[in-house]
């Protein structure tokens, strides 16, 4: 709570999926709840889930995970994603910069 108070809830993320309380905190009860691994990766799966929806491969919907709003900042998450998703992977993956 120091965190929403001191940072403001834009700037905080949470749990294992690293949701943002700024941008998710209505699907929480409260911003806490965002620390129970269940109740967070049930949240990331959502958003994921809904990202793929909007169309693209699951690389595009990783980067708008990260970045909503798209940009430079979602194509850096992705070529980073790509490489670590190669690399644990063994399959040489490349990113789509749409």
């Amino acid at each position: 709570m120091i965190a929403l108070q001191t940072a403001g809830p834009s700037r905080v993320d949470v749990g294992l999926g690293q949701t943002n309380i700024g941008a998710n905190g209505h699907r929480y009860r409260y911003p806490c709840e965002g620390l129970d691994p269940y109740k967070n990766l049930t949240v990331t799966a959502q958003i994921l889930a809904e990202q793929k929806a909007k169309g693209g491969d699951w690389i595009t919907a990783a980067g708008r995970y990260h970045r909503p709003a798209g940009g430079e900042p979602a194509a850096r998450y992705r070529r980073a994603f790509v490489k670590h998703l190669s690399r644990v992977t063994g399959i040489n993956l490349m990113a789509n910069n749409p």
